[in-house]
């Protein structure tokens, strides 16, 4: 995978924010953002993850990514998904603009949020 560019970080920064300001909003989730992902399992750091205040379980994890490294993040969240007990995983493909599930359909609905994480990203 390649290093982070600015546009990454930036789209990736926004995303916080917004899931952030979301889950501020929605109190009863009992959910948080760790803002500066600090969450390594192996060497490898997810750009967002959202887990459970109390337990710290994750539930969701988010990568931004660009259109050739699709594949690549979305396979390796799902053998961290088999191995870790996270709920959901989404890559976005911020340059098509295309958000991935869990099943590998096109999809930016979470189930544990109940949002379309897509209207983060406008």
């Amino acid at each position: 995978m390649s290093s982070r560019n600015k546009q990454q970080i930036t789209i990736t920064h926004s995303l916080i924010r917004m899931l952030e300001l979301f889950l501020a909003n929605n109190p009863g989730l009992e959910l948080e953002v760790l803002s500066i992902p600090i969450l390594e399992y192996e060497t490898e750091l997810f750009d967002i993850v959202i887990r459970e205040q109390k337990t710290e379980n994750v539930r969701i994890v988010i990568n931004v990514c660009k259109t050739g490294e699709v594949m690549d993040y979305y396979s390796r969240l799902l053998v961290r998904q088999v191995i870790f007990p996270i709920d959901e995983i989404f890559v976005y493909d911020y340059q098509k603009n295309v958000w991935l599930a869990n099943n590998y359909a096109e999809s930016s609905v979470s189930f544990v949020l109940t949002v379309e994480l897509a209207s983060f990203a406008e």
